[in-house]
């Protein structure tokens, strides 16, 4: 089980920020967070560091909002029959801006 103290060692940095923003892709929808990936690719170009310091800040207390601890499960079809729950795999949709 992550403790707070393994929390605190996890250290977000902005090179992986760049490289996650690079391979957004791009999406006007509506997602959990009401923030949709179109504004963090080509919005200011401080709210990717803005998150990064809220990831870190929430790294370093070992504190976690609400929103982070919650996500959407969706199925996506993989091949098969559709009757089949096997031919199916989970993706995981979370809150991914703020900690």
């Amino acid at each position: 089980m992550l403790t707070s103290r393994h929390l605190s060692k996890i250290d977000f940095i902005p090179s992986n920020t760049k490289q996650a923003k690079a391979a957004l892709k791009k999406s006007y929808d509506d997602v959990a967070d009401w923030i949709p990936s179109s504004f963090v690719k080509y919005g200011i170009t401080e709210f990717p560091l803005f998150c990064l310091k809220l990831f870190n800040l929430s790294m370093e207390y070992g504190t976690c909002s609400s929103a982070r601890k919650t996500s959407l499960i969706t199925l996506r079809f993989k091949t098969g029959s559709r009757s089949d729950i096997v031919n199916y795999r989970p993706i995981n949709l979370t809150s991914v801006p703020l900690p």
